[in-house]
């Protein structure tokens, strides 16, 4: 699955499937816009990852190290971001102002943005990094 090592300059697809549900969202992820992070991403695939709906975004907490990078304030829908603070990655439901910083990751691709209305609390989902071959 993973014959090929990290590069922080890839572009990756991360796909959320879910364990519980019948939904599957993937987002294309720039390694070069949060590589730390990225990185531990990477490493820890495939893991596991419970949805906690919290007004406009949907929250995953993670298990690994989440480095602070390039911040953001704000998200637009369907964006994938890392919040440190929390632990945890995000999508967001809807253009959003922050409250805590953020790292933006990658973007959902547009045919599975209408899954995100979707998402229950407490759905689980199981988390793969793949890299995109170009």
């Amino acid at each position: 699955m993973r014959a090929q090592g990290f590069s922080a300059t890839a572009v990756y697809n991360a796909v959320f499937q879910g364990l519980n549900n019948d939904l599957t969202l993937i987002a294309k992820v720039n390694a070069s816009w949060a590589p730390r992070i990225t990185e531990q991403m990477w490493k820890a695939t495939p893991f596991r990852v419970r949805a906690s709906t919290r007004n406009d975004l949907v929250l995953f907490i993670v298990n690994f190290n989440l480095p602070l990078e390039r911040t953001i304030t704000k998200a637009s829908r369907g964006q994938l971001i890392a919040i440190p603070p929390l632990s945890c990655l995000a999508i967001a439901l809807r253009d959003t102002r922050l409250r805590f910083p953020a790292v933006l990751l990658g973007t959902v691709e547009k045919e599975y943005l209408d899954a995100l209305e979707r998402i229950k609390q407490g759905d689980m989902f199981k988390v793969v990094l793949t890299r995109v071959e170009t």
